[in-house]
């Protein structure tokens, strides 16, 4: 496959979602079919940049302590928390179809490598799930 051929390609099939971090910020992440190793560690890594950001905001002091009581705030949060969590999930189940493809061209290190990082990607967002379904409740 010819450079320019590979390009078209990578730029046919991008996805982006938008992932709310806090209240004024939002980042995008766009992610392709079509990646190498360092691009797939690096395209997992900003995912669970992501993850962690949102847990951070289901973390935030309105959902703790004296202000947990003010329960509009507390509903606008988790509301915003869970948009945001519906927004990376697409991403996360790109990454996870991904992982195979990705394993299957690289080396026995990176494939070690890619291992690492998706069970750390899949342990962060199954905690951050459940973090959300315990407050929730």
């Amino acid at each position: 496959m010819r450079l320019d051929e590979l390009e078209t390609l990578k730029q046919k099939s991008v996805k982006t979602a938008l992932t709310q971090t806090d209240k004024n910020q939002v980042i995008v992440l766009e992610t392709s079919s079509y990646a190498i190793v360092p691009d797939f560690i690096a395209k997992v890594n900003k995912v669970r940049e992501a993850i962690a950001a949102v847990n951070r905001q289901l973390h935030q002091p309105e959902l703790a302590g004296k202000d947990f009581e003010d329960f509009g705030r507390q509903e606008s949060s988790l509301k915003g928390i869970k948009d945001g969590m519906n927004a990376l999930k697409p991403n996360v189940e790109l990454v996870v179809a991904e992982k195979e493809n990705i394993i299957k061209k690289a080396s026995k290190a990176d494939a070690a490598q890619i291992e690492r990082v998706s069970e750390k990607l899949n342990e962060e967002w199954n905690k951050l799930n459940n973090a959300y379904e315990e407050r929730y409740k």
